[in-house]
């Protein structure tokens, strides 16, 4: 490497403001997309009641 490179890498801070963000973004996105599936899923179980205790009519 030559010293420039150095002086670069040195200058840069190894915490900063984005380390924090992507994992923020990372959880709060998959949290989402998870409550989608289950109000899905929660659908799916109530067609299933119903349509069970239609036939049974």
């Amino acid at each position: 490497m030559t010293s420039s490179t150095l002086s670069i890498n040195s200058k840069r801070s190894t915490f900063d403001i984005t380390i924090l963000i992507h994992p923020f973004k990372f959880f709060i996105i998959n949290t989402i997309v998870a409550f989608i599936f289950l109000f899905i899923a929660i659908e799916e179980i109530e067609w299933a009641l119903f349509s069970v205790l239609v036939k049974n009519r």
